[in-house]
C-alpha cells in the first residue's frame, strides 16, 4: 500500500514523523494492516512587529474529498493514526486563526 501526504498548497507542514514535517508531498509504502500515523503543524507567519498569524489543520482528506478525520480544537499540531488497507493520497486542511 502507498500511503501519499501533502501541504496542499502551504499554511503548515505535513509528515509520518514529528522530524519529517515539511512543505513537500511524502510518500510511504506500508503493508495491509501496517498502522500509519501522520502530522500536520500550522504555520505560524509573522505579520509584522506586533502581529502574527496562526494557521491550524481542521481536517484531514482523501484526494477524492471525503473527510478521513476532522479536528475541532484549535492547536498546532495535530496527528491522526489509522489502519492503512488501501493506496490513499491525504490533504490537510487549514483554517487561519
Amino acid at each position: 500500500m502507498t500511503i501519499k501526504i501533502s501541504a496542499n498548497g502551504g499554511h503548515g507542514k505535513v509528515g509520518f514523523s514529528l522530524g519529517s514535517v515539511s512543505y513537500t508531498t511524502q510518500t510511504k509504502v506500508v503493508g495491509y494492516g501496517e498502522k500509519v500515523t501522520i502530522y500536520a503543524k500550522g504555520d505560524e507567519v509573522q505579520v509584522d512587529e506586533y502581529n502574527t498569524t496562526y494557521y491550524y489543520c481542521t481536517g484531514l482528506y482523501l484526494g477524492s474529498g471525503t473527510a478521513l478525520k476532522t479536528f475541532s480544537d484549535i492547536v498546532g499540531l495535530q496527528s491522526y493514526t489509522f489502519t492503512a488497507t488501501r493506496d490513499i493520497e491525504i490533504l490537510p486542511r487549514w483554517e487561519k486563526y
